[in-house]
């Protein structure tokens, strides 16, 4: 089975207060599979497969419906190894992953008084960096955080930037950490 990070969005049902939740995948991104999750992601057009990664057609109809959470789960060989738990609610399909939206993760070290730099796109001059919760101190010399995602290839600054393939790096600790491993994550949705 392939590794895997997922993203579950929980939506809401509208008019209805007594309705059960569903969960649905709606983005699955895989280490290891081609460049271009993240225009794929933000392509309003686009939905389906590309290469071994998943995006649903929610994600294009977001404004329409109403989400309640979002949530991004890190799988390992099946078994789910990290997630993070951010508040959908009044989110778009640009907005929905920031610090100041988390409300719940595994990682013990991310607390209301050190909310992480959470972010679909991070670009500089030196790095390119996709699906990112990362401590403001981050930096090569450091190279921690909790999760990131590699959509494309730059030879520089940091190693974990010199890659051929999409990558996942995330913490196999309770803990932000070195990098340990290419993974696949899934964006899932609750109705």
């Amino acid at each position: 089975m392939d590794n895997f990070i997922g993203i579950i969005c929980c939506l809401g049902v509208m008019f209805c207060s007594n309705c059960l939740s569903t969960n649905v995948t709606v983005l699955k991104v895989v280490s290891g599979g081609i460049f271009g999750i993240y225009d794929f992601y933000i392509n309003k057009s686009m939905s389906g497969m590309l290469g071994s990664h998943f995006k649903s057609n929610i994600i294009n109809d977001w404004n329409s419906i109403k989400v309640r959470e979002v949530s991004i789960k890190i799988f390992e060989n099946g078994n789910r190894s990290a997630y993070f738990v951010f508040n959908g609610n009044n989110s778009n399909s640009d907005n929905w992953m920031s610090g100041d939206r988390l409300i719940r993760t595994s990682y013990g070290d991310i607390t209301k008084e050190h909310l992480p730099y959470a972010v679909l796109s991070y670009e500089t001059d030196f790095v390119i960096r996709r699906f990112s919760i990362f401590d403001v101190r981050f930096s090569c010399d450091v190279n921690t955080a909790w999760l990131v995602v590699k959509d494309s290839t730059l030879r520089r600054p940091c190693n974990i930037d010199k890659v051929n393939l999409t990558t996942i790096w995330y913490s196999a600790l309770q803990t932000k950490s070195k990098f340990n491993g290419n993974q696949t994550f899934y964006l899932s949705c609750i109705f």
